[in-house]
């Protein structure tokens, strides 16, 4: 098996799509989600495998540590024997420890394996993502009718007769607009003790955001802002999900807190948005419990969950 650290993931961008358009299969498996990724202190490094499969990980330099998001890039047989070879390659002096984020079924399968592996310890998962799915054939949210729904209608409308809201695309706003909608959420998050990615107990990663507005919602579909009251509010956007048909990931969601109602407008308008445009199965993305709990209203069909765990040189 052949391995290769890509470093320069701008100038191959190319050929990383390539891979995850042929062997991506999860909702985080997108080339443009990847780049918007790289924050402080982190740099992006694919690892290629064999020349065409590939991993989608990250390097901390100060720490020596690596992080791999969401599986390998690859057919599903080969996914644990690769994963094994990239482990021992980068922990081979090229690194402390590997954080890496997995379904339950694979954790189960890599836990197994790394615990008889000699020199290898994994430890336990440190952290749990809650994944909401929408089988958007059986969603009846798009007229909000019935009893089922009277609560949210409720909502909705009390936020629609109080403001005045327009929807527009992303792309159009101000990109300092748009920042200001990101840094009012993550003041809000920290105020709720809301976290919101992986790195729960730490509110600082939202530079991801920042770096798609910068990028002008570049590969993104769907950028969308509700405009209340004549002030920008919301950002969402999403991506299709690899080789899943009529398959979206609803990536990002985020407003600025300031008008009750606010949340639910903006995801239901999402929603809304991809039944009509046909998709029919949909992913609103990993949330820690709390946050599990507010998308609930909108009544996905099913949840599944992933697991971050690390794995150190004994």
């Amino acid at each position: 098996m052949t391995i290769e650290v890509i470093s320069n993931v701008k100038e191959e961008g190319r050929l990383i799509s390539r891979c995850i358009e042929k062997y991506g299969y999860f909702p985080e498996h997108n080339y443009y989600y990847y780049r918007m990724l790289e924050e402080s202190g982190a740099e992006n490094r694919f690892i290629r495998i064999d020349n065409k499969y590939g991993i989608l990980g990250q390097f901390y330099p100060s720490q020596k540590e690596w992080y791999f998001i969401t599986g390998v890039i690859a057919p599903e047989k080969k996914r644990a024997e690769i994963l094994m070879e990239v482990i021992r390659y980068c922990l081979n002096g090229r690194g402390s420890k590997i954080a890496i984020d997995c379904t339950g079924d694979f954790w189960r399968i890599m836990g197994k394996r790394i615990s008889e592996t000699r020199g290898l310890r994994a430890i336990r998962p440190r952290f749990i993502l809650y994944w909401p799915v929408f089988d958007m054939k059986k969603w009846d949210g798009y007229s909000l009718r019935g009893r089922r729904w009277k609560k949210l209608r409720n909502t909705l409308n009390r936020f629609y007769k109080k403001h005045n809201v327009r929807v527009v695309n992303s792309a159009d706003v101000p990109k300092e607009k748009l920042s200001k909608v990101v840094d009012d959420w993550v003041k809000q998050r920290r105020m709720m003790d809301y976290g919101y990615d992986r790195k729960d107990s730490n509110m600082e990663y939202y530079e991801r955001y920042h770096n798609l507005v910068n990028s002008g919602f570049e590969g993104m579909k769907f950028a969308k802002t509700l405009v209340v009251d004549g002030v920008p509010s919301t950002i969402t956007c999403g991506w299709e999900i690899p080789n899943i048909e009529k398959g979206y990931y609803s990536g990002v969601g985020i407003y600025n807190y300031k008008f009750e109602g606010m949340g639910e407008a903006a995801n239901i308008d999402d929603l809304k948005r991809l039944k009509r445009a046909g998709y029919e199965h949909v992913d609103f993305g990993g949330s820690p419990k709390p946050l599990l709990d507010f998308k609930r209203k909108f009544r996905y069909h099913d949840v599944y969950k992933t697991y971050t765990f690390t794995v150190l040189k004994k």
